[in-house]
């Protein structure tokens, strides 16, 4: 355990290891002491501490430029408020909470073994969302808070990036109290459903795509295409609409879902167990029934000539 720094209100933050957090949070839950819990963190009001998972910390600048150990939420959260200070809420109707609906593209056709072609987009929700806008409008339209400073700034930091896209659809946090888990919801300033469905939408095309392809498995921004299907016209389409991919071209034995193995690449816990098979399933939503090219023409062509007119104007 070790005392990092502390913030200029007064907020001390103290690195830990998986097993010292573990001891900290079963310490306070014996003393009925209320706590915040996040992913990576243990935040304790009465105390004024916050306990941070040593290894996925880095010292990152406040908005006001004190360096501090940091994890990549808080990061991405920095980042944004430094982009747009004073913001207090971006406006979007009420009713468009519904677009947090959207969810990542999943699908799993069937077993296989064979020689794969494995696409897995580069930085893949940061490489949309950096074109876009924070208030971007839902569906294909433009906005005023530009997200490609944020992104820039977090470019080399793969965690803190993605965390950019959490960050914007958080709304609920978990405390424990008297030993009790409980829900609260959180204030969010940065809270956009319209950015959060424009990227899940485009996500989703892709997929749909791939799935044309031959894909018989795709999880997000990952992709199996045997070699007898149609590979490299997938990778023709990600080319062509701007999209920057790393292309692995490997033997792989894919089980069931989430249960894979590639030879020039990961093997997932459910293989080494030796899980088989499981339900074919298609989780893949697309704006519009049949056009898996709406989000990803105008984001690709569209949003990018719009920037273009706009850096030349201002």
């Amino acid at each position: 355990m070790s005392i990092s720094a502390t913030t200029n209100e007064g907020v001390t933050r103290i690195l830990l290891s998986p097993r010292e957090m573990t001891q900290v949070r079963e310490k306070y839950i014996k003393d009925g002491t209320f706590f915040i819990k996040g992913t990576h963190s243990t935040w304790v009001p009465k105390y004024q501490v916050k306990y941070l998972a040593r290894s996925v910390v880095k010292p990152w600048p406040d908005v006001e430029g004190l360096v501090l150990p940091m994890t990549p939420g808080e990061a991405a959260r920095v980042e944004l408020k430094r982009q747009f200070p004073g913001l207090k809420r971006v406006g979007w109707p009420g009713a468009q909470v519904r677009l947090f609906d959207w969810r990542w593209p999943m699908y799993f056709k069937r077993p296989y073994e064979g020689y794969i072609y494995y696409y897995d987009l580069s930085a893949a929700y940061w490489q949309i969302y950096r074109m876009l806008w924070l208030n971007v409008a839902f569906p294909r339209g433009f906005g005023s808070l530009d997200l490609l400073p944020v992104a820039t700034r977090l470019e080399h930091w793969k965690e803190a990036r993605n965390a950019v896209i959490g960050s914007i659809a958080s709304r609920k946090t978990q405390a424990v109290k008297d030993g009790r888990v409980i829900n609260l919801s959180t204030q969010n300033n940065f809270l956009s459903p319209n950015l959060w469905a424009t990227v899940q939408a485009i996500l989703n095309e892709v997929a749909s795509v791939a799935k044309d392809c031959g894909a018989i498995y795709c999880l997000t921004d990952g992709y199996f295409i045997p070699a007898s299907a149609n590979p490299e016209g997938f990778g023709r389409y990600l080319t062509e609409w701007r999209f920057r991919y790393k292309l692995i071209k490997t033997m792989g034995n894919v089980k069931g879902w989430m249960s894979y193995s590639l030879e020039n690449g990961r093997t997932t816990e459910l293989y080494k167990k030796g899980f088989q098979g499981g339900r074919p399933f298609e989780l893949i939503k697309l704006a519009r029934p049949r056009d898996n090219f709406y989000f990803v023409d105008w984001w690709a062509h569209t949003v990018r000539k719009y920037r273009g007119i706009m850096e030349v104007t201002e």
